[in-house]
């Protein structure tokens, strides 16, 4: 079954129909948009869309899940980046920009919608953080980053970093300088050289 969004013909599934509602929230706002808005533009029914997907809420959860299956398939950045330090900034960066990109309205309902009840989407993914393990260690023996903590202590507290600026830039409704914030903390907890801290520059 194919279904029409953005004028072009797409295979039904929940990607497809999660992608439709996405635009349609970055248009008009998450609350101003009803599932019979998002049936309307993928010209399908109510019982098809609770087919693929259980609510409203359920469009958003999986947002970063979409971010970390570009990063890992992303090879090229990898293999044309020598330092491993650049590679996490390369990593976060991609993650800041798809937070950026989502805007601070839907990500602020993705929080609310963990607050009421614990939906991972804030879980750290097993894949991403095993390869930003292996990358830390190789930074950590390069001697791009000085601090010799546990590379998967680390990057844990790396990626709740992360997530507490995000929560600040939602509250703040986008407005707070969250790149900047983010990577500044992000160099003082990994103690990168003088010569790596602006980096994330070329990033954002």
């Amino acid at each position: 079954m194919n279904i029409i969004g953005g004028g072009k013909y797409m295979k039904l599934s929940k990607e497809s129909i999660t992608e439709i509602a996405i635009d349609l929230f970055l248009e008009k706002g998450y609350d101003n948009v009803t599932i019979q808005d998002i049936c309307k533009k993928a010209s399908i029914t109510k019982p098809t869309f609770y087919s693929y997907i259980g609510s409203k809420d359920d469009l958003i959860i999986d947002l970063y899940d979409t971010s970390i299956k570009d990063i890992l398939g992303d090879s090229y950045h990898f293999l044309t980046i020598e330092s491993g330090y650049e590679q996490l900034v390369y990593i976060f960066s991609k993650l800041l920009k798809d937070t950026q990109k989502y805007g601070s309205d839907i990500l602020s309902h993705m929080l609310t919608a963990n607050l009421k009840e614990d939906r991972g989407s804030f879980e750290l993914r097993k894949n991403l953080t095993d390869m930003s393990v292996v990358i830390l260690a190789k930074a950590q023996k390069n001697g791009d980053i000085l601090n010799q903590s546990d590379p998967v202590k680390l990057y844990t507290a790396l990626a709740y970093l992360f997530s507490g600026y995000e929560m600040m830039w939602c509250i703040k409704d986008g407005q707070s300088e969250f790149s900047k914030d983010f990577f500044e903390s992000f160099n003082l907890i990994l103690q990168v050289k003088e010569e790596y801290k602006d980096i994330y520059h070329k990033y954002i």
